[in-house]
């Protein structure tokens, strides 16, 4: 089942975003202020990493194990997709990245995986940032890219138990 990630267009963004959309017509890559990348399920990777180790924490009458902070979010690797998911990923990664100083959350609306207090919706809205470089595959050709991978993080870390 392909799924799909929907990433809000910032304003500075939305002049590029119009041109784009009016120059891929029916692309179904732009859809209400939102771009989207359309996922296959061996494109679309849940990521989790422990921040820390697991501990053992006194509970009453027995002992509880405290699972460390986790980061999650996700690995993207296609084989082939359109020079403007491309286009776009570079310009937004740029754009967070923009001030060395404060690093600016990308908004991640995930319909791909749904966290269990969202199943209701269908969807998890996340607030996240590229945790690597956005790797093209080889090239360019008539549009398309002979593909790209990288990998987004939660920015907030969470506790489970």
């Amino acid at each position: 089942m392909v799924n799909r990630l929907a990433f809000p267009i910032p304003t500075e963004l939305s002049a590029w975003a119009a041109t784009e959309s009016a120059k891929l017509e029916n692309s179904g890559l732009f859809d209400s202020g939102n771009f989207i990348l359309w996922c296959n399920p061996d494109e679309y990777q849940p990521v989790g990493l422990n921040i820390g180790e697991d501990r053992v924490i006194r509970g009453y009458g027995r002992n509880v194990v405290a699972i460390a902070e986790k980061t999650v979010g996700f690995q993207y690797d296609t084989e082939c997709g359109r020079v403007a998911e491309f286009d776009f990923l570079i310009k937004l990664a740029t754009l967070a990245g923009a001030n060395r100083a404060l690093y600016r959350a990308i908004t991640v609306i995930d319909f791909c995986l749904v966290e269990p207090a969202d199943l209701a919706t269908g969807y998890t809205i996340r607030s996240m940032k590229f945790s690597s470089l956005i790797t093209p595959k080889s090239g360019y050709y008539t549009g398309y890219s002979t593909g790209y991978s990288f990998q987004m993080m939660e920015i907030e870390p969470r506790y489970y138990y």
